[in-house]
């Protein structure tokens, strides 16, 4: 499995696109064409987050304005039917969270691809993976969800012995096996999809001529931000790691993607019937339980991890960083544009705001009072 010029082969197609440019300074040296490339790049995908964090808040107001306007439009026409319309009302929410992901996160970026001249084929690798050890990956990708699902879990926890309150995310009721899998596909499927699409694809694919490591470390960063919750930044970011290293070493987005969806997949399922499997326990042993689950689950990636690295010698090996600039060099020049600046603030901002919100309410109504 040779991977190693795929993406050389892939960045040459390239150069008819967007690689080439004409600049007025004869004596540049390379090094300065790189950092003005580079901030061109860091600005447009920075532009690309904040669109996407607009968007979702323009869209979130407009799917539960949409969602409002149905059940009560079918209330009005019939108030004896009220169940059959609550029915609906789940059917509707359900339909519009499903089809979340497609029309709210993937526009920002595949605009932003569209503008930089980027084509479909450069920011989607959908090579089947070759070697043997494609199974291998999958478990070991799972683990390293399972890892960093830990790491929350102690960061929520200890956040709880601080009396900071966690935000609270409802998901649409779900009872019976349609609205099920409905949720499922809407949770895991496309999330897992759309999400690998941006980070793996579009942003990790387009900063490789900089470096593979440099490409794996800001696409799992701003993959952090944009989950915009003290737990979950840090669980993103190291699932974007470990995916970011998968995609750049089997030149695909088909082991991420699946990755990527049996682990909300996990989650939910693990919502829906954990407590009634666990109901004869107390939460003590419950809790048990479920950790020693978790620690199986590394325990097996690290076994699939070593697997594939007497498998297949050097494949957790990164190609040599890329750029004339040093690695170094290249991550202050990303993060120090106006575009990232501005984002880091903007992330920065929501997070602290969904976390003062409770504290906000409470105060409020004191002052009502």
């Amino acid at each position: 499995m040779d991977t190693k010029n795929k993406y050389a082969e892939r960045i040459t197609k390239m150069y008819p696109y967007n690689y080439h440019y004409n600049y007025r300074q004869i004596n540049e040296s390379p090094a300065m064409k790189e950092k003005k490339r580079l901030r061109r790049d860091s600005n447009a995908i920075s532009l690309a987050v904040m669109g996407f964090a607009g968007w979702s808040l323009v869209a979130g107001v407009m799917i539960g304005v949409i969602s409002l306007l149905i059940s009560e439009g079918f209330t009005l026409l019939d108030d004896t039917q009220m169940q059959s319309d609550m029915m609906l009302d789940t059917g509707v929410e359900l339909f519009l969270y499903l089809i979340n992901p497609v029309l709210i996160a993937a526009p920002p970026f595949l605009i932003m691809a569209k503008i930089m001249k980027i084509p479909a084929s450069f920011y989607l690798p959908l090579n089947k993976p070759k070697g043997g050890v494609s199974f291998s990956l999958v478990v070991f990708g799972f683990g390293a969800c399972m890892l960093a699902q830990l790491v929350a879990v102690i960061i929520s926890v200890v956040m709880s012995w601080t009396g900071l309150k966690e935000p609270e995310f409802s998901l649409p009721a779900a009872n019976g096996i349609p609205e099920k899998l409905i949720m499922l596909i809407g949770v895991s499927i496309f999330p897992g999809i759309i999400e690998e699409l941006i980070f793996r694809g579009i942003i990790l694919q387009w900063l490789r001529r900089y470096g593979d490591g440099f490409a794996i470390l800001v696409s799992s960063i701003i993959f952090g931000f944009i989950h915009m919750n003290l737990a979950q930044i840090p669980f993103a970011m190291m699932v974007g790691i470990a995916l970011g290293v998968i995609a750049v070493r089997t030149e695909s987005l088909i082991i991420p993607m699946i990755v990527h969806a049996a682990n909300n997949a996990f989650s939910l399922l693990m919502e829906w019937f954990w407590p009634e499997f666990m109901s004869g326990l107390t939460e003590l042993e419950a809790d048990i339980c479920y950790l020693g689950i978790i620690f199986l689950i590394i325990l097996i990636g690290l076994i699939a991890m070593l697997y594939i690295g007497i498998k297949r010698s050097g494949f957790w090996r990164l190609t040599p960083h890329r750029s004339v600039l040093p690695s170094k060099t290249c991550f202050g020049t990303f993060w120090s544009t106006p575009g990232a600046v501005i984002m880091t603030a903007v992330v920065v901002g929501v997070t602290v705001l969904t976390y003062l919100e409770p504290y906000l309410q409470e105060w409020l109504e004191m002052l009502a009072r």
